[in-house]
Parts: C-alpha cells; sequence; structure tokens
C-alpha cells in the first residue's frame, strides 16, 4: 500500500473502513440467562410429568435427617428463660465437676487419716461454721495463784 503525503509533506491515512477479522457479539445479560435457564428447567419437568407441588418445593428437610430445631442451641445462641449463652452453662458444669471431684479426694483423705487414728479433719466451709475458739486460756492452777 502506498502512503500519500499532503503538500506539506504529512502522511494521508486511508479512510475506508477496516472491520476486525473475527465476529463479536454482546454475552448475554445475567439476569437474562438465568430466566432462560430456569423457563428450560421448568419447560424439561412438564415435558417429563415431573411438575412439582409449592409444598414439594418448599420442603427442605432431608430423609434420615433430624429437623434443624432437633439439633439443639448452637453455643452463641441465648437462652429465653436463663439469659445465659450454653457456653456459660457447660462452664459452671465444668466448674460444679471439679467442686465434686475435689470433694470426693478430701473425702478420701479424710476417711485415710481418721482410719489411722488421727483426729477428724474439717474442711474450710466446716471451720467457717463452727464458732471461733477464744485464744488459749492458762491452766486453772494459774487463774487461782497470786502474783508474786
Amino acid at each position: 500500500m502506498a502512503s500519500k503525503l499532503d503538500e506539506f509533506g504529512r502522511e494521508v491515512l486511508d479512510q475506508t473502513p477496516v472491520a476486525v477479522p473475527f465476529h463479536f457479539s454482546r454475552p448475554e445479560p445475567i439476569h437474562l440467562r438465568l430466566r432462560r435457564q430456569i423457563l428450560d428447567v421448568v419447560e424439561a419437568q412438564r415435558h417429563n410429568g415431573e411438575v412439582e407441588s409449592l409444598e414439594d418445593f418448599n420442603d427442605f428437610s432431608i430423609e434420615g435427617e433430624p429437623d434443624s430445631y432437633d439439633d439443639g442451641r448452637s453455643p452463641y445462641e441465648e437462652d429465653d428463660l436463663t439469659g445465659k449463652i450454653p457456653m456459660e452453662e457447660a462452664y459452671e458444669r465444668h466448674v460444679a465437676a471439679l467442686e465434686r471431684d475435689e470433694r470426693a479426694v478430701y473425702e478420701k483423705l479424710r476417711a485415710k487419716y481418721e482410719a489411722a487414728g488421727g483426729e477428724q479433719v474439717s474442711t474450710p466451709a466446716e471451720q467457717e461454721a463452727q464458732p471461733a475458739k477464744s485464744p488459749a486460756e492458762p491452766p486453772e492452777a494459774e487463774k487461782h495463784s497470786a502474783p508474786l
């Protein structure tokens, strides 16, 4: 192709439109594609006699699987009656179990000590419940003796 120059020495471009050598079309919008796919599925179901009722369409339960409300609460749901989160309840049960275990160990040690002939040992809670003893009093002989 020979280039043409004007009187000032500039190149004059060819004004013939050039087309891209491949076919281009705009893609189908997503909302129209989804509509077409849904209509295709519904038509195929009608053709095969598999029309689904509204109740079947809205039934999300799976045979053999428990319903979602039978699964129990998640650890993050709050109980309406107590206002506690199940994780807090589990923590309280854990603490109570630890206290029971500690009490059982204490009772074993207490029984072993008493069997060995020692005094009866009391728990800290029992010690708090007992009235406080007065400081050691002097023996009777010292009470009645006159000071020198």
